[in-house]
């Protein structure tokens, strides 16, 4: 799904700016911050997966079904439209050739 794609690489920079910053702020050497950011990636990449996998399972599809109910309701109701627009077109085309008829038999007894 698009809207999860970037979900684990946001969550995995977030935890490394936090993790670099504490790490400065603390005053690690350079090996130790490198083996903090390291483990950070790692640990918050995986978790980052577990967080798109449990939103494309429960979030984005119960948001897909939404908008495929919607779809289906806004079609009846223009299918419904249609058909009564469809109806009445029939229904003055009825009355034109009743009139039609009407207007043939009188020209008609006339002659």
């Amino acid at each position: 799904m698009n809207r999860t794609r970037y979900i684990p690489s946001i969550v995995m920079l977030a935890a490394d700016f936090v993790a670099c910053i504490a790490t400065i702020y603390f005053k690690y050497t350079t090996r130790e911050i490198m083996l903090i950011v390291l483990a950070t990636s790692v640990i918050f990449l995986v978790l980052g997966l577990f967080i798109k996998m449990f939103a494309e399972k429960y979030l984005v599809v119960e948001t897909m079904k939404d908008v495929l109910e919607e779809d289906g309701e806004n079609t009846q109701e223009e299918d419904t439209d249609k058909d009564n627009k469809d109806n009445k077109d029939n229904n003055d085309s009825k009355k034109d050739n009743k009139k039609d008829k009407k207007e043939n038999s009188k020209s008609t007894k006339e002659d």
